[in-house]
């Protein structure tokens, strides 16, 4: 019997996600502020962005969920791999 893992999406599937996530402005710009630094808070990064902290833990949890943010503890701030970052911009390079 074949059983097909349900969890693990396909490499097309990941792409996909990623281009929707990245085809919103306010994630691109999340990204792009936490590459500017090592890790802010949710409420910091709302200020900077200018937008709700409901309308930004949703993008945030969004970017989070994806694995393009991650978050820490102590302090319970978010991040980015900046590595990780140069490779989704790589890959879609038509949206930055």
């Amino acid at each position: 019997m074949n059983i097909e893992e349900k969890n693990e999406p396909s490499d097309d599937e990941l792409l996909q996600e990623y281009r929707k996530l990245l085809e919103d402005e306010t994630n691109r710009d999340i990204l792009f502020i936490l590459n500017e630094t090592d890790s802010l808070s949710a409420g910091d990064i709302v200020k900077q962005l200018n937008i709700s902290a409901n309308s930004g833990m949703m993008h945030i949890l969004e970017l989070k969920k994806a694995g393009l943010v991650e978050k820490t503890i102590n302090p319970p701030n978010y991040n980015i791999d900046k590595e990780i970052f140069a490779l989704v911009k790589e890959q879609f390079n038509d949206l930055f």
